[in-house]
């Protein structure tokens, strides 16, 4: 009976080691991978332009400062539209009216005004326009113009050009480590993707309007625009 329990005994520890050998080389074999980084590079131009800024008027009665915002911003609209451009790229904000205080010395603070301010959006489709439409918005009433921002009609397509272009690297530089070692990359275990576009400031920046600016078009430089995407990605070896 002895040497039977002993027998099932070394039957068992024999399985275990089968099978702790076995996990082992399950480990081995999932460790049998290689992981690279690369980037892909799009480099384009940008097709529509962000135009944002502000009227503001400083009036002695509210209803006054409102009146006067409002007519500022609605020449400013029909402005735009008669640029040819859409109404539905003209958004602009209903006009708000707050109190200007002043701040005699050893008295309490006093109204000395009202300031009507509202913020506008002007989408430009046709980047050709955007110096006179600079311009035109002074004379229009723009008190403030803001640096332009541009965008891509097609990022998300531009995106993705350089996604794949970032993974076809990545693989040409995992199969060249592996080359030397007579392997080869098999399926993709992991990969992680992170996209980032450059936008270098365009020339044309923040102009704070004075009376002597009106009717000036600064001319605009916008240059390509750069859109990067990085991969990590983990190959299995075959």
């Amino acid at each position: 009976m002895g040497h039977f329990l002993m027998a099932v005994r070394k039957t068992r520890a024999l399985s275990i080691i089968a099978c702790l050998l076995c996990v082992s080389g399950l480990v081995q074999a999932e460790a049998r991978q290689v992981s690279v980084s690369a980037n892909g590079e799009i480099a384009a131009l940008p097709d529509i332009a962000l135009v944002q800024g502000r009227i503001v008027s400083q009036e002695k009665t509210a209803k006054q400062a409102l009146l006067i915002a409002q007519e500022k911003l609605s020449d400013l609209i029909d402005f735009a539209v008669a640029q040819g451009l859409v109404s539905e790229d003209v958004h602009a904000a209903q006009v708000q009216v707050s109190p200007q205080w002043h701040y005699p010395k050893n008295k309490p603070r006093q109204i000395s005004g009202y300031q009507g301010h509202a913020e506008f959006t002007i989408t430009l489709r046709e980047l050709a326009l955007l110096s006179s439409l600079y311009g035109g918005l002074v004379d229009a009433g723009a008190n403030d113009l803001r640096p332009t921002q541009f965008e891509f009609s097609e990022r998300e397509a531009l995106e993705l050009q350089a996604i794949t272009q970032a993974v076809s690297r990545a693989q040409r530089k995992a199969n060249a480590a592996l080359m030397p070692l007579q392997e080869k990359t098999g399926e993709v275990l992991s990969i992680n993707v992170d996209t980032q576009w450059h936008r270098p400031q365009p020339r044309l920046m923040r102009m704070e309007m004075a009376s002597d600016a009106k009717g000036a078009a600064p001319k605009v430089n916008v240059g390509k625009q750069t859109i990067t995407a990085n991969v990590s990605v983990s190959f299995a070896i075959d």
